[in-house]
């Protein structure tokens, strides 16, 4: 039985000019019956939207860089479409290999990838799957993980995101890089995530952002380990993060974001709690982009408010101005850390990392400081 499709077999062409969106998708229904793979040759092809499917893997060829155009590339050529492939729903699948370019920033509000689900856990088991995994909590009966994994893959000039994950529950983003988009990087409305040896940087949003509204006025960002990863010249910082617990925020490189590089900014009902920041480089960071911050003091490496039960350690902080010696050295604060308790800031490198004070700190309880060298 054949379940490895080529979607040059369905119609598509390479030639940067052909609408190939129908070929693609009947590759993908044609793989989706199989579980099988859809292989996607080196060439350019024109698309609009592309809906994965469950089990299904689309692999292409990579070529792609910062400034390199190559491998398998697909090209949004419509405007009136939410993102350029759909993965809601797709449990299971796997994008590996292609870039997805949004074509300068093609219509409004357009992601590269997306998952949007109307709730939490919007998808559903199949009866009888609970009967073969006689292991597994009856509380588990009512969601699905989606649980998918996206590698080696460029999504760029994108108007809206570059990853989009809306209640998104179990996934992987690795070895990809998510730039020059018009809005974050990444954006997660989620849990359960790995974020890895990534490249994300000149996003208009934030490198790695959750936040904006959701039905409580929040969103929620859970259970999410960000390491390895390259965070640099992000407009909206490199991580901005509202309500979000248990994170593993540790051993990435941040270069020259717009304001802080990590923001954790939750409210009184919503904290951010229980998280680690540790062995990380900030470098450069509270960069303004010709314009005011967001808020007071957001000129520094790390800010935190109403946070509780997070870990700071082992970090080590660099002010700096841009390349070639031009614009304005920054940052002013290493950290600032406002209304927050049981929080541990310790044994950091902060000495050459501020123009100012190290470290502000403002109406905390039980915030142990201590140890940084300055």
């Amino acid at each position: 039985m054949n379940k490895i499709f080529d979607i040059t077999d369905f119609g598509a062409c390479a030639d940067g000019i052909t609408d190939c969106t129908k070929a693609i998708q009947s590759a993908i229904d044609a793989a989706s019956t199989v579980k099988g793979a859809v292989i996607v040759p080196p060439g350019e092809y024109l698309c609009g939207y592309i809906k994965l499917k469950p089990s299904v893997s689309l692999l292409g060829y990579h070529g792609w860089g910062y400034r390199e155009r190559g491998g398998s590339v697909l090209l949004l050529n419509n405007k009136n479409v939410k993102c350029l492939i759909d993965m809601t729903g797709a449990f299971g699948s796997c994008i590996k290999g292609i870039q997805l370019l949004g074509n300068k920033l093609m219509g409004n509000n357009i992601h590269g990838i997306m998952v949007d689900w109307h709730k939490y856990n919007g998808g559903s088991f199949v009866d009888g799957y609970f009967d073969d995994n006689p292991l597994l909590e009856p509380t588990h009966s009512e969601f699905r993980e989606d649980n998918f994994i996206i590698a080696d893959c460029q999504c760029k000039n994108f108007s809206g995101n570059g990853i989009h994950l809306n209640h998104i529950f179990a996934f992987t983003v690795c070895d990809c890089e998510l730039m020059s988009n018009g809005g974050d990087g990444i954006h997660i409305n989620g849990w359960d995530g790995w974020i890895h040896d990534c490249i994300i940087h000149t996003n208009n949003g934030a490198g790695i952002g959750s936040y904006s509204a959701d039905n409580n006025n929040s969103e929620c960002c859970a259970s999410i380990t960000i390491t390895g990863n390259r965070i640099e010249w992000n407009h909206n910082s490199g991580i901005l993060l509202n309500s979000s617990d248990s994170l593993n925020i540790n051993n990435n490189f941040f270069d020259r974001s717009g304001g802080p590089a990590v923001k954790l900014q939750g409210n009184d009902e919503d904290k951010n709690t229980n998280i680690t920041v540790v062995g990380n480089i900030f470098r450069r960071s509270g960069k303004n982009n010709g314009q005011p911050y967001d808020i007071e003091n957001d000129n520094c490496h790390l800010y935190m408010e109403n946070c509780s039960n997070i870990t700071v350690t082992g970090n080590v902080c660099i002010y700096g101005q841009d390349d070639g010696l031009m614009g304005e050295f920054t940052p002013a604060h290493s950290f600032v850390v406002k209304n927050s308790n049981g929080c541990v800031i310790l044994g950091n490198s902060v000495k050459k990392g501020h123009l100012k004070e190290a470290i502000i700190t403002d109406n905390n309880d039980n915030v142990i400081i201590k140890d940084n060298a300055e």
